[in-house]
């Protein structure tokens, strides 16, 4: 069912953009992090809110559900895989989850549309049988049969006019001939 894709899609975006916020904060810790500039104790600090978010960015990941299912899966196409890959002395690991999630983005928004249009779709198609149901019913069935008979009689007698211009030109022509 379309509306249930695009419920879905609206779950998983939100719950990518939580993640997205997530990774950007990652990103500067990690700048911060890496700077000669810090004491021992302060990049302690750092790392371990740099692990806090990327535990609560694991829990996000694997409680976004749809009907009891984890959506940020490959079961739906939308893994978000990575998280646990990232370090904060690493800022090249950040980057590459940052892009696979512009990735999914780009996949939730392109399945919100494509169910979008086939919603848009479907409600034209029943639009357009419940205007043709509609015309139909403005007539009565007897109404309907006496119209398609009248037109069947002047069908007939213009097949028979046909034939009898035919079969005198024949004639005239029989009679040219001999």
């Amino acid at each position: 069912n379309a509306n249930g894709l695009v419920g879905m899609y609206q779950i998983a975006d939100a719950s990518l953009q939580a993640i997205s916020a997530g990774s950007e904060r990652l990103n500067d810790l990690s700048t911060r992090f890496n700077s000669d500039t810090l004491s021992d104790s302060q990049k302690n600090s750092l790392k371990k809110e740099f692990d806090d978010i990327t535990k609560a960015m694991q829990t996000m990941a694997g409680q976004t559900s749809y009907n009891g299912q984890n959506i940020l899966s490959n079961t739906f196409g939308l893994d978000v895989s990575g998280i646990s890959d990232m370090s904060i002395d690493n800022q090249e690991s950040i980057t590459t989850f940052t892009q696979n999630l512009t990735s999914l983005f780009s996949s939730v928004s392109s399945g919100m549309k494509n169910a979008q249009t086939s919603i848009t779709n479907s409600l034209s198609a029943m639009n357009n049988l419940s205007s043709a149901n509609a015309t139909i019913a403005e007539q009565p069935l007897d109404q309907k049969l006496s119209a398609l008979a009248n037109e069947q009689v002047k069908l007939d007698s213009s097949l028979l006019t046909q034939a009898h211009n035919n079969n005198l030109m024949q004639q005239r022509v029989a009679a040219l001939l001999s």
